[in-house]
């Protein structure tokens, strides 16, 4: 499989996938509702984000230790390359 460059990458990153990834890098652990009021979107609009970011495994989500039922988000060490490549 042919692998694409990381700026490539970075330049189909929409600005809220970069919002993204400028909270998670600076916050560890957030729940998917702490990111969703941080950033101000809508359940479904931020659902979609997390979900493509998670899917290019720019994030990584993980259960609550404490709450099985939360997941954790954070960034990847993939997402903190490409943030190398942010504008």
């Amino acid at each position: 499989m042919e692998s694409i460059p990381l700026k490539d990458i970075a330049d189909g990153l929409t600005d809220i996938s970069w919002d993204i990834l400028d909270i998670l890098s600076r916050k560890q652990n957030l729940t998917y509702n702490e990111l969703r009021k941080s950033l101000g979107l809508s359940a479904d609009k931020s659902f979609k984000e997390v979900a493509r970011l998670e899917g290019g495994r720019l994030i990584e989500s993980k259960r609550d230790p404490k709450d099985q039922r939360v997941m954790l988000l954070n960034i990847s060490d993939y997402g903190t390359k490409i943030k190398r490549f942010q504008k």
